[in-house]
């Protein structure tokens, strides 16, 4: 996540030198990448109902399963904690947060 921060950054410090908009278009299509790629890392800090939503078979996640939280993952309509075994009443999940940044920024 501060990987794309800093790179965000970087392209508004650009941005803000000169660069001409309407006349590089690739670089529009950079900054609409990252911009999605930023969007896409906030919203995976949200918990999400699983009446809403399911994560990707096979990806493992965190879980809220009768006001605890493990890590899990969904697969052929069960879920399955890395600690306890099946779950039968989970009722939010989230992405896994990132681990640190190298040198523990």
């Amino acid at each position: 996540m501060m990987e794309i921060i800093e790179t965000l950054k970087d392209m508004l410090r650009k941005a803000k030198s000169g660069l001409n908009w309407e006349d590089d278009q690739e670089i529009r299509k950079v900054y609409l990448k990252e911009i999605a790629a930023l969007t896409e890392a906030i919203s995976s800090m949200e918990w999400v109902k699983v009446s809403d939503r399911l994560p990707g078979h096979d990806h493992c996640v965190l879980v809220s399963h009768l006001g605890i939280v493990e890590i899990a993952f969904y697969f052929n309509e069960d879920w399955t904690s890395l600690c306890s075994g099946r779950l039968k009443y989970v009722t939010h999940w989230r992405a896994l947060p990132l681990p640190p940044a190298p040198g523990g920024e």
